[in-house]
């Protein structure tokens, strides 16, 4: 499942790639409006997702189905940095986490 050679990207560099697929996304799917998203990189143990947090207030008004759509997106705008991304949606107490796993850690590596 790996190619044997892993991608390396900055981070600073892949946070402006996650914080223009997700502007992106949202262009695409111009009925979603949060009031207030924190675009960080988030590592959760297991698979780690990295995306942006909506926050309660902001979940509860869509469905899961409508996160899964923005998240989709969001992967595919992040082939050109993570090829092989699965969309995901985390959504635990205080929000949800929308945006990607990638393929595996030996394919996405970040430098400082």
């Amino acid at each position: 499942m790996t190619n044997g050679s892993a991608q390396s990207i900055k981070l600073s560099e892949f946070n402006k790639t996650v914080r223009s697929a997700v502007e992106l996304a949202l262009k695409e799917h111009h009925d979603f409006h949060f009031e207030h998203m924190d675009f960080n990189v988030l590592e959760f143990p297991g698979p780690i997702i990295f995306g942006f947090i909506i926050r309660d207030h902001d979940v509860l008004r869509r469905s899961a189905a409508d996160l899964t759509k923005v998240a989709q997106t969001v992967a595919t705008k992040m082939e050109g940095v993570s090829r092989g991304s699965t969309p995901a949606v985390l959504i635990r107490e205080g929000g949800a986490t929308v945006g990607f796993m990638p393929p595996g850690p030996d394919i996405l590596s970040l430098d400082r």
